[in-house]
């Protein structure tokens, strides 16, 4: 949504940088980017100017390995994105406990200059924020088994998710979870009605 020009020209304005995922809605951008890593890859990636960073993380469930790749910017693409400096791509492979893999590939580009751990670093930060979110409103509210779908109700239900995830977060009166404080707090008035005190004391 807010891979636009307008947006990369406006942050650079204000003295500051961005990585910007590149999606299929930005189609030539992404076609520019992926021929730069084809064209890499046919050469088994001996570009000098590439550098490449691959971490591993395992748990009990799984293991990830994620590949960060950057290069400086093509001149094509720095004439219509103010700022540019680099194009990369990350790589995530997870291997599940049967054994099979799920592999995910995205571009990105970025106003920083073309150095691998920074980026790898600053992806894992937007993606750790995304994941943890994501994660708290599953679990708390089951959100991923929600079955409204008239209307936009969808989209309201969600706004009070959101609304009500910090409140519970915060809340110091009950001693449980998120999902044991949605809970008490359904099922008695006073739990709810002390929650709601302590986030407005926060």
């Amino acid at each position: 949504m807010h891979s636009q020009k307008k947006t990369a020209k406006k942050i650079i304005e204000k003295q500051a940088d961005y990585v910007l995922h590149v999606s299929g809605n930005q189609r030539t951008l992404q076609k520019t980017v992926k021929a730069k890593y084809d064209r890499d890859e046919a050469a088994n990636y001996t570009a000098k100017q590439l550098r490449s960073h691959t971490t591993k993380k395992k748990n009990r469930f799984r293991l990830q390995t994620r590949t960060t790749m950057v290069a400086p910017e093509t001149a094509e693409l720095e004439r219509k994105w103010h700022g540019l400096q680099t194009i990369g791509l990350i790589c995530r492979i997870r291997e599940v406990p049967d054994g099979t893999e799920q592999t995910d590939v995205s571009y990105f580009i970025s106003s920083l200059a073309p150095t691998v751990k920074n980026h790898a670093r600053h992806l894992r930060n937007h993606w750790s924020v995304k994941s943890t979110l994501h994660h708290n409103l599953d679990v708390a509210f089951t959100e991923d088994a929600s079955r409204i779908r008239k209307g936009n109700g969808q989209e309201i239900i969600a706004v009070f998710r959101r609304l009500a995830l910090p409140i519970l977060k915060a809340g110091t009166t009950i001693k449980d979870n998120v999902r044991g404080k949605r809970l008490l707090a359904g099922w008695n008035f006073n739990n709810l009605e002390s929650l709601s005190t302590t986030f407005q004391a926060v």
